[in-house]
Order: C-alpha cells, then structure tokens, then sequence
C-alpha cells in the first residue's frame, strides 16, 4: 500500500481527516487527540514533550541547534537560520513589521507575527495554566513553559542575566528583564506622556502605562489613554 498510495486506515476521531497506509501510523496518530506526550526532551532545562517523534527531531533542530539550518535571513546584520521555509517567513516579518495573525478575542487587539505566539497568546483569554512548578509548596502555574522555566529559577536562585553596564550591578532571570533594564542606561526615550502641559518621558511602555494611571487617570480619560499607549506600541 505504501507504493500504491492507498490509505485504508482513517482516523475514527469526528472531523479528522487523517488517513494513512499502516495501522502503526494511525496508532500514533491517535496520541494527538489523546493529548497523550511520551516523547520528551532530554536537553537541560527543557520541557518539551510531544506525542511524535518527528515532532521532537523538529523541537532539537529548532530550538537547540541539532543538526543543520539551511535557511538563513539575508537581513543585514541578522545571524538567524532555520530549517524550514516556512519558519523563515514568519521570520522576516520581524523585519518587516507584518503581524498577520490577529487575536478575535472582542475588545483585543494583539496581532503577531507567528500563529504560535497567537496560540500562546490566547491562553491569556481562556485562562489555561497548564505548566505547573513542582517546588513542594508552590502553587505556581503558568500558560507557557517558557514562564516557567523562568519562574524556577527563583527556586534555585541562580540569576544567569547580569547587566554589563559599566558600575551596575543589576542581575535577573530572564533575557527579557535584561533587555527590559538596559533601556534605563540608553539615552533616547521613545515613549513621551501626550498630556498638555505634562513633560514626562520614559524609555519603556509600562512605565508610561504606570505614569499616566498614577497622574492622569479619570474614568474619561482611561480609554483614551489605552489608545494612545496601543499606538506607542505599534
């Protein structure tokens, strides 16, 4: 069957579409919608699993440099490879600014650039928290693994992001919060408050957020102000 293209053996699952040549093929399948994962990553501090083993070559290529990345960004400057066409793409619109995937949450405006971040967006929404700390005693749970390889950290104590300022001292769990606190030493300060009369600046959107709540907030102007921090952000 597998040279005469036939595909006998379909998913039994309503509204499912997969068809495949061997039973051992549809068995596999079959973990997707059991949400069952058995295989998982063996690199340190990852927790990746996934229900196929083609899903986790993918995973180590991708996130953990395992074998080859052809593709790569011509953008000046840009290091970034990848090993498919597609995640290339997806890729550029960093550059380019496209955020083609739009949250259809009412009232969000959230756009991306990768249907991924769009998924792991809407667990905002649907308040999923399926990551959960093992600490004895700590309660936490996340939507993404990401925030909580993050938040063990703070178990651990360990603060691997140490800023390299000249005389600071600042040190953190996160990439982020680094590139966060960096713009504190930059001199330019992108996000200016837009009331009359009001000369505040700031060189992080949250930071305006705060500002314009603590000085400037009235029941008439909340709205107001959340569309301009949204255009600030744009």
């Amino acid at each position: 069957m597998i040279h005469t293209g036939e595909k006998p053996f379909k998913c039994p699952v309503e509204e499912c579409t997969y068809r495949c040549s061997q039973k051992s093929k549809l068995n596999r399948h079959s973990l997707v919608h059991l949400k069952v994962k058995p295989f998982a990553c063996k690199e340190p501090g990852c927790w990746y699993r996934c229900a196929r083993t083609s899903q986790l070559q993918n995973h180590l290529i991708s996130s953990h440099s395992v074998g080859e990345k052809p593709y790569a960004c011509e953008e000046p400057g840009c290091r970034y490879r990848c090993t498919t066409v597609s995640h290339l793409k997806q890729h550029i619109m960093t550059h380019t600014g496209e955020k083609p995937y739009k949250c259809q949450e009412f009232g969000c405006r959230s756009r991306f650039a990768q249907p991924s971040k769009l998924r792991r967006h809407m667990k905002i929404h649907t308040g999923e928290k399926p990551f959960l700390c093992e600490e004895p005693g700590c309660g936490y749970r996340s939507a993404r693994s990401g925030d909580l390889k993050q938040h063990v950290m703070i178990h651990s104590k360990v603060k691997p992001f140490k800023c390299e300022h000249i005389g600071c001292k600042y040190e953190c769990y996160t990439a982020s919060k680094l590139k966060q606190h960096s713009l504190i030493h930059a001199e330019k300060k992108k996000y200016a408050c837009q009331e009359p009369g009001c000369s505040y600046q700031c060189v992080r959107v949250c930071s305006l957020r705060q500002h314009l709540k603590a000085a400037h907030s009235t029941p008439e102007k909340d709205d107001e102000h959340k569309e301009e921090v949204y255009k600030e952000e744009e």
